[in-house]
């Protein structure tokens, strides 16, 4: 069953904020803290984290993250 979350206003943009937990839950699977996320947007929006080592070989934006 999906986690139901809130869109929050900022500025000109809306947000989601992700669960503590879960990015508790990956920082410690990771062995670093989660810096950024990848955003998959078809029918349906998903995002996965992009673990430490492999977010430092990313260029925010322009370049995805391997699968």
């Amino acid at each position: 069953m999906p986690i139901i979350k809130k869109l929050v206003d900022l500025k000109t943009c809306r947000a989601i904020i992700l669960p503590a937990e879960w990015l508790k839950y990956y920082e410690q699977k990771f062995g670093g803290k989660i810096e950024s996320v990848a955003v998959e947007i078809n029918d349906v929006l998903k995002i996965r984290p992009i673990p430490p080592k492999e977010a430092s070989n990313v260029e925010r934006g322009r370049n995805s993250p391997s699968a």
